[in-house]
């Protein structure tokens, strides 16, 4: 049932409407589970072209191939019925796809299919690498024309899909073709006849406005809902009326809003008269801390004393009822009606204006807000617990009921200030400037929430959590308290993990999550990508964490760029880890830092680096195939330095042709046509980019120079095909002009080639 449920919300997770394929799903009399999704090849394409699929994927071998084949997903349509008896529905594949077309034809006519064929229907790539996926396509009926199909899957696939394994048959209506499936030949022939028959299919209500859902039905002793609280690792509560629970997602321009409709105050609490909401956005809770936060959330409890002690005891689970909850609570003073006073809103700002060791930093605060005769009551037996920490002592301060915070003795000793005190009816705690207390945050995504009948809001902004993030690295305190838990400044795996941040999150411009007695809905904004904002971060993260990218020597502190003076180790450039020595590729590989900036042409210290030349693919080969022993003249010296230095000024450290060459990979062959013209040509061949906003990037340049660059240095006509590519950084060809970022700033490196021969098996040793 894990693997069920798991399965069915990825999927609704990556689909959008079509309701075609519903005509499959048959009538039944017994609870169940209808999961429906359309233009899943649209949506599988936008996952599989993403970063965060990307860094999904880091340590799984087969995670390319996986992205390659979510991008080129054939189905349109998928609706399936689960129940006791197994799972059975349709597909509907892409019918613009002649080759799709072809193969269904054949199912249809009942010929003889295998594996390789099903690989095709399925798009899966022919040449991927790593393992992923295995297919099964055979005839299992040929009068029925009923094929067993299978999937067997590893890596990421695994994790959800695991073995696939159904009974199929191709149906046809007009022009579309369907795929039918079963787990067996009853639950095949139940779609077939819903399928062939109007009067057999399954009659519901289906969502107003969404085509994208998971629907319970008939579930009225609310069997399937407990097992999904359980699945979910939460205790099943006692339903007192038939729970109903729908999911379902819309997928619109610059927006995904998952949202959950139950009738769970209903169900589990009897429908009874709950106390109003006295959630207010304009709650003194929410006014403290100034700045602008990147995450802001409020709520409040809308439940009787007696219902809020059952769901307490429902979560708690180990036997506790209703009335062990209220004599707990009993113990500390309180009466529980008296602390869900002080509940009738609770909530938590951060990223106001705080400070970390001595420097400023983001803060952030907790509140509950309410009654005020409660808040005071619960407030003298908070203050004398908050009294009892010797880094807390009382003073005055205007405006506020009591207010305790780190004496001036011993604020050198702690990293963060820290306050805790009452304002009428709201007790807050957390860590702010003085100052800050006083001024009101900048709040602008609370303004678009919902009102009276809101139990919970909260709004994350991902543009903010980035501008956080570089705050902390400019600043010595953010350093500080990355070795604080645990991260090793100078570990390159560290450090690439901060760089992924970003790139995971590249599109996500919010997230807001709301809560309402009916309905629980997430809602992710999404924008156009600011490629140059993700650039400056990773530049930063590789200044902060340079010993981790190279060993090579550290200019001196004049040259630190403001901001950073006094730490020359900011300037130190990345470089690729030492290669494998077991197992050398064929390319270019440098056994050795590289040689100075090439702006300053200053010989390297030493060590000298070594750089060598294996059998290098036409185009990376200084020259013809040489003669064993042959000796090099100077003037041949110099243009291999200079041949060498048009990858290394790009921090290509280690190049394979053959890779570089892969016509379904061609990110970073784009990278360096486009680089090599940014580095050598900006003047004649890098234009500013004329369209509005400028999606792509600031900077743009003719694909054939691109591609001219690319024959020259290695010797391959590459074809300029429209559409989004990928290298360290992202380009996208409009089919005249390459758009991109540039990118300024940086150490340049070039390679001096100090002596050079040629061994027994033709290869030439460079030595600089």
């Amino acid at each position: 049932m894990r693997k069920i449920i798991a399965v069915l919300v990825v999927i609704l997770a990556l689909a959008a409407p079509c309701e075609s394929s519903l005509r499959a799903i048959p009538a039944v009399d017994r609870p169940s589970m209808v999961v429906h999704s359309g233009e899943l090849g649209a949506l599988m394409k936008r996952l599989g072209d993403s970063y965060f699929f990307e860094t999904l994927t880091l340590d799984d071998p087969a995670g390319p191939d996986t992205a390659r084949w979510l991008s080129n997903f054939p189905l349109e349509s998928l609706s399936m019925l689960v129940d006791e008896r197994g799972v059975r529905g349709a597909f509907v594949f892409d019918k613009n796809d002649e080759a799709v077309r072809k193969i269904l034809n054949r199912m249809d006519e009942g010929a003889e299919v295998n594996g390789e064929t099903l690989a095709s229907l399925l798009r899966y790539p022919a040449d991927a690498k790593g393992g992923g996926a295995e297919f099964l396509l055979e005839l299992e009926d040929e009068g029925q024309k009923v094929y067993r199909l299978g999937i067997e899957t590893e890596g990421m696939l695994y994790v959800y899909l695991d073995y696939v394994n159904f009974l199929v048959t191709v149906k046809r209506d007009g022009d579309d073709l369907f795929m039918l499936f079963g787990e067996n030949e009853g639950t095949l022939a139940e779609v077939a006849a819903a399928f062939g028959d109007p009067e057999k299919r399954i009659k519901a209500d289906w969502l107003a406005g969404s085509k994208n859902f998971i629907k319970l039905l008939g579930d009225e002793e609310g069997e399937v809902t407990a097992a999904v609280f359980e699945e979910l690792g939460f205790k099943a509560p006692a339903f007192r009326s038939p729970p109903s629970m729908e999911l379902s997602l819309e997928a619109g321009p610059g927006k995904f809003a998952l949202t959950l409709r139950h009738n769970f105050m209903e169900s589990i609490l009897g429908g009874a008269d709950k106390p109003g909401s006295a959630m207010d956005l304009n709650d003194p809770g929410l006014t403290l801390g100034g700045g602008a936060p990147f995450l802001a959330a409020a709520g409040s409890v809308m439940l009787s004393e007696d219902d809020a002690a059952s769901v307490i005891a429902g979560i708690a689970g180990g036997g506790a009822g209703p009335e062990d909850v209220k004599g707990l609570v009993n113990s500390m003073g309180l009466e529980l009606g008296q602390a869900l006073g002080l509940l009738r809103m609770f909530g938590l700002v951060l990223g106001g204006e705080g400070a970390a060791m001595g420097e400023a930093a983001p803060g952030g605060y907790v509140f509950f807000s309410g009654d005020r005769e409660i808040a005071a009551s619960a407030g003298e037996i908070a203050k004398m617990i908050a009294g009892s920490f010797p880094f807390l002592k009382e003073e005055k301060r205007n405006g506020w009921d009591f207010f305790l915070t780190v004496p001036p003795q011993l604020k050198d000793d702690l990293p963060f200030p820290l306050f805790f005190g009452r304002k009428g009816g709201v007790l807050a705690a957390g860590s702010l400037t003085t100052e800050a207390l006083d001024r009101t945050p900048t709040l602008p995504s609370l303004s678009a929430a919902p009102g009276a009948e809101t139990l919970f809001f909260a709004r994350l902004d991902a543009g903010r959590i980035l501008k956080v993030a570089e705050e902390a690295l400019a600043g010595s305190w953010g350093l500080k308290l990355l070795e604080a838990t645990g991260m090793n400044i100078n570990s390159r795996s560290d450090a690439e993990s901060l760089i992924l941040i970003p790139r995971a999150v590249r599109e996500l411009k919010g997230v807001t999550l709301t809560a309402r007695p009916d309905s629980i809905s997430l809602e992710a904004e999404t924008g156009n990508v600011d490629y140059k904002a993700i650039h400056d971060f990773e530049n930063l993260v590789r200044r902060r964490f340079s010993a981790a990218f190279t060993d090579a020597p550290r200019p001196p502190a004049g040259d630190v760029p403001p901001g950073i003076a006094g730490e020359a180790e900011a300037l130190a450039a990345p470089v690729q880890p030492a290669p494998d020595p077991d197992n050398p590729p064929d390319a270019l590989v440098f056994d050795g830092p590289p040689a100075g900036p090439k702006a300053a042409q200053q010989p390297a210290p030493e060590p000298k680096p070594t750089i060598t030349a294996a059998p290098a693919p036409v185009g990376l080969q200084p020259g013809p195939p040489a003669v064993p022993g042959k000796k090099f003249t100077a003037a041949e010296l110099k243009r291999m330095g200079i041949f060498l230095s048009n990858f290394t000024e790009l921090r290509f450290m280690n190049v394979d042709a053959e890779e570089f060459t892969d016509p379904d990979d061609p990110g970073n062959l784009i990278r360096f046509g486009i680089g090599h013209n940014y580095v050598n040509n900006f003047k004649s061949r890098i234009v500013r980019c004329k369209t509005q906003n400028c999606q792509w990037g600031s900077m743009t340049i003719d694909g054939k120079f691109v591609a001219e660059s690319i024959k020259k240095y290695f010797d391959y006509e590459y074809k300029n095909v429209k559409g989004e590519f990928y290298g360290d950084e992202v380009y996208y060809y409009d089919g005249k002009l390459y758009h991109f970022e540039g990118s300024d700033g940086e150490a340049v490196y070039y390679a001096r080639v100090d002596e050079a021969y040629a061994d027994v098996n033709g290869r030439v040793v460079m030595k600089g």
